[in-house]
């Protein structure tokens, strides 16, 4: 009998799960007996995708920000939108380049939100091909029965187009699919130890999403110099390049933005960070209830929890995995990601589209992995991938409003999980492949680039076995 490999059945269980919890939802909704705030959401994502429609809650405020900088206006773009006009502009100015060289070349806005969502519909695509190439890319040529490759790599690409955090981000016309793509590509380039490729990905990333630049930090404390050289490179010609359109002040003034919403953040449940959950467990503004032009008020319990949290997240992933024999392979690569992601005030759900490309990384290498990590993962992806708005039903309810928090207490878990893959010593010869495709013939374990690999630089290769 064919023992299943760790993917199918986490991604199997997955998705009758998922069945389960669709089905449920849909029932009670039909009964009248669940609220439009715990109603679930993955069905409404999936029928956006496939009828090329979406929000423009991104694209809006994008779009608002460069006809701004273009009025003539003394006022800085952060002082007139954020500030006065109340419009969540959150992003930094870097981030309006391509926008503002389409506007200005096409004249049209109805034709820049076009190829925004071509764009992003596009990413989408990348996400799905890039999370199923993982598993091939992983898998050395083996001997031996076991399911079929191409069975396994449709599955996976089924569960890129039921993760919940790509879909919602698709669904709302966030920039967050396309950097969750761009991810997925620059996780890849890692892997394969193309580190120029992979740091001038997170160069870009940086100038969507400045929160980014702790891996640039990390890349510098590992030695990664390649790496985080071509990542700062990308970021500071792109600053340049902002500066020189939009003025010093307007781009600086992005840092007052960012003080602004690290001292109030949101309590909304899609907030699922450890300043949401604070703010909900204090009951400091609506927890149901997307209030588009205000924050919850300032609160010093939130404020310095939140701090606490960040700081702690950052020396767990970048100062003490430094000191981890794993330090700079992809495991280490994935925690400072995840770092930046849960470290931040507001991290959406849509924000945590970059964890499946750790997820399948993860399921379908050939780590010697314990039965209790193998239950955190799957508790880890169960809450990550899916859609628990049900949960919503407990927000009026502290401390049981806690239950909101679902994607933050997976994101977690899976940080735990990575910490001990990086402080795990290195395999001192193959081991099977934990996908289940066969096992490696014994004997020196090789490779096509740098030839016979010792168990020091078997471990030093992030595309092997920690």
């Amino acid at each position: 009998m064919t023992r299943l490999p760790p993917v199918v059945l986490i991604l199997g269980l997955n998705i009758l799960l998922l069945s389960c919890l669709t089905g449920t939802s849909a029932y009670l909704e039909r009964r009248g007996l669940l609220p439009a705030y715990a109603e679930e959401k993955l069905v409404s994502s999936l029928h956006s995708f496939a009828t090329f429609r979406q929000t423009s809650d991104s694209w809006d405020p994008m779009l608002d920000a460069v006809k701004q900088l273009g009025s003539g206006s003394k006022d800085t773009v952060y002082e007139e939108l954020f500030f006065r006009r109340k419009v969540k502009f959150q992003y930094p100015l870097t981030s309006l380049l391509p926008v503002w060289a389409a506007l200005h070349v096409l004249n049209s806005t109805v034709w820049v939100l076009r190829i925004l969502k071509l764009l992003s519909w596009l990413a989408v695509l990348v996400y799905v091909a890039c999370v199923t190439a993982l598993p091939i890319i992983q898998w050395p040529p083996t001997k031996g029965s076991g399911p079929s490759r191409f069975l396994i790599c449709a599955l996976i690409g089924l569960a890129g187009l039921l993760f919940y955090p790509m879909m919602r981000a698709f669904g709302l016309g966030q920039l967050q699919t396309i950097i969750n793509a761009v991810f997925a590509v620059a996780f890849l380039c890692y892997m394969k130890g193309r580190e120029k490729v992979a740091g001038l990905l997170i160069g870009c990333l940086v100038l969507l999403k400045p929160q980014y630049f702790l891996v640039i930090l990390w890349g510098i404390l590992r030695k990664r110099y390649t790496f985080a050289g071509t990542a700062f490179i990308c970021v500071t010609a792109g600053f340049v390049v902002a500066v020189a359109l939009f003025g010093a002040s307007n781009c600086l003034d992005y840092l007052r933005v960012l003080s602004f919403i690290s001292k109030h953040g949101e309590s909304y449940y899609a907030n699922q960070s450890v300043n949401g959950l604070l703010n909900r467990m204090l009951m400091n503004g609506d927890n149901v209830a997307w209030i588009s032009n205000s924050f919850p008020a300032y609160n010093p319990i939130v404020y310095a929890g939140s701090l606490i949290a960040a700081v702690l997240l950052i020396l767990l992933s970048v100062v003490l995995g430094h000191y981890a024999p794993g330090k700079g392979s992809v495991a280490d690569f994935a925690l400072v990601t995840i770092a930046c992601t849960v470290a931040s005030p507001e991290a959406w759900e849509h924000h945590y589209g970059v964890m499946l490309p750790i997820f399948v990384w993860i399921f379908t290498s050939n780590f010697k992995i314990e039965a209790r990590s193998w239950f955190l993962l799957f508790v880890s992806y169960v809450l990550i991938a899916n859609d628990w708005s049900i949960t919503n039903l407990t927000a009026a309810h502290p401390p049981f409003n806690i239950l909101q928090s679902y994607v933050l207490v997976g994101a977690l878990l899976l940080a735990l999980v990575l910490q001990r893959l990086i402080r795990c010593p290195p395999p001192t010869e193959p081991t099977p492949n934990s996908a289940g495709i066969g096992t490696d013939e014994p004997g020196t374990p090789m490779s096509a680039e740098f030839g016979p690999l010792s168990p020091a630089r078997l471990y030093g290769r992030p595309w092997r076995a920690i």
